[in-house]
């Protein structure tokens, strides 16, 4: 079995969004997907073995800024790898594009997706007060220099 990254299309939504009501507790909508999806400076990719969707992560361009927007790996496969292995494809992605940095938001509870990125060279710049609509938690904003 082999993992295939890509990146997302509107035949995706039905896996993409099993996985966000999984994992994100004031997570997107299907219109919201919709939207990313067609985007002109919309940058996503999904991790796919045999046909289904495991993984995805969401961003757009601003200028020389790429925002990673949402970014979720289904349960199942979560700390086996495929969130270190779709942010890798992301980052090899936007660094082929005239950029000087990429930003996240993240839970200040998630530790593990903090230490995550952090293996990657983010650091946290800032902190956004209550930031998440379901329980008021804060949430770090973190920044690779390209």
């Amino acid at each position: 079995m082999a993992v295939l990254f890509r990146s997302g299309t509107l035949e995706d939504l039905h896996d993409i969004l099993q996985i966000e009501h999984l994992t994100q507790p004031d997570g997107w909508s299907e219109n919201t997907f919709i939207s990313e999806i067609e985007k002109p400076n919309g940058i996503n990719l999904v991790a796919e073995e045999n046909g289904k969707i495991f993984g995805f992560i969401f961003g757009h361009k601003i200028d020389k800024s790429v925002d990673i927007l949402t970014f979720s790996v289904h349960p199942y496969t979560q700390g086996k790898g495929v969130g270190r292995a779709l942010l890798e494809h992301f980052l090899n992605l936007v660094r082929s594009l005239d950029i000087d940095e990429v930003l996240l938001d993240v839970r200040v509870s998630n530790t593990r997706a903090i230490m995550l990125y952090e293996k990657f060279g983010f650091s946290i710049i800032h902190t956004r007060k209550n930031f998440y609509a379901d329980n008021g938690e804060n949430a770090y904003v973190m920044r690779l220099n390209i």
